[in-house]
């Protein structure tokens, strides 16, 4: 075999192996996004499921947190119901300090229920209180804007 032969045949496995080790390098690249997905995907369901059996230990219990408030860095007053009865503690970094009882004419009924907003009641209150200002300027002969 002549040595310019042989010379073509290496150049031409050199340039093969160069193409075969980009692909497999592309190979690997996407192999291992889809490794992350799936180990982000199992993290994101065990926590939810962890998640879920822990809140229905609480949900099962009889004590529940009624509300919150921060008083300042990591203090806070909580209202809390044991049974069917509520105290209010503090509740600090350091300790839990009982505070007092409250009675059950003091809670609003729905206290035990998520707080829900009517911002549809205090939109529609907004509302007329623009309509009804706009109406009075507009009488008054200004123009709108």
């Amino acid at each position: 075999m002549p040595l310019n032969y042989i010379i073509y045949l290496q150049s031409q496995i050199d340039s093969e192996s160069d193409w075969s080790s980009t692909f497999g390098m592309i190979g690997q690249f996407f192999l291992l996004i889809i490794v992350f997905g799936i180990i982000l995907f199992l993290a994101y369901f065990c926590t939810k499921w962890i998640a879920s059996v822990r809140m229905g230990a609480r949900k099962n219990g009889f004590m529940k947190l009624i509300s919150s408030m921060p008083v300042g860095g990591s203090n806070s007053v909580q209202l809390i119901r044991v049974g069917e009865k509520y105290f209010l503690i503090g509740v600090s970094k350091e300790n839990i300090t009982y505070l007092t009882e409250i009675c059950d004419i003091d809670i609003p009924e729905n206290s035990s229920d998520k707080v829900s907003f009517p911002f549809e009641k205090y939109f529609q209150d907004c509302f007329k209180k623009f309509k009804t200002n706009n109406n009075e300027k507009n009488s008054d002969g200004k123009s709108e804007k």
